[in-house]
C-alpha cells in the first residue's frame, strides 16, 4: 500500500505540473493574440466546456454494477447499488440532485442487464427489488 500511495503522489505531482504548464501555455497565447488585437476581450471567447464529473462512457456504468455485484456476493437493491458506484467514482453521496441523476442511471443500465439476460430481479424484504447476477 505505501508503493501504491507513492506512485499515486508521483502521477498527481505529474498532473499539477501540466495544469501549471497549461496555465502558462494558454498565458503565452493570450499574450500572442494581444499582440494583434490589442482591445480583444479573450473573456468572451467560448471555450468547450469540459464533461461532468459524474458522465461515464458508454458500458462504464454497467461494467462497474457488475464488477459490484460479482464482489459483493448477494442481492443489492437499487439504492445500494447506487450508493456503492458513486463510491467507487468518487461522487459526493450528499449531493441530492447528483443521487438522482446517478439512480436513474443505475436504474436504466439494470433494467438493460435484466433484457439482456445478465441480471435478475427479486423481491427483498422490504419495499423495492434486489438485483443479483444470472
Amino acid at each position: 500500500m505505501i508503493r501504491k500511495r507513492q506512485e499515486v503522489a508521483v502521477e498527481l505531482d505529474a498532473a499539477q505540473s501540466r495544469v501549471r504548464q497549461l496555465i502558462l501555455d494558454i498565458d503565452a497565447v493570450d499574450a500572442t493574440i494581444r499582440l494583434f488585437q490589442p482591445d480583444i476581450n479573450l473573456d468572451a471567447v467560448k471555450v468547450r466546456p469540459t464533461p461532468r464529473r459524474h458522465e461515464a462512457h458508454r458500458g462504464d456504468t454497467s461494467r462497474l454494477i457488475l464488477s459490484l455485484l460479482r464482489k459483493a456476493g448477494e442481492a443489492l437493491s437499487h439504492r445500494e447499488i447506487t450508493q456503492r458506484v458513486m463510491t467507487a467514482r468518487g461522487l459526493n453521496l450528499a449531493d441530492r440532485a447528483l443521487c438522482q441523476t446517478l439512480r436513474d442511471r443505475v436504474g436504466a443500465s439494470l433494467r438493460g442487464m435484466r433484457e439482456r439476460g445478465t441480471l435478475a430481479s427479486e423481491e427483498g424484504s422490504g419495499p423495492g427489488v434486489r438485483w443479483r447476477l444470472v
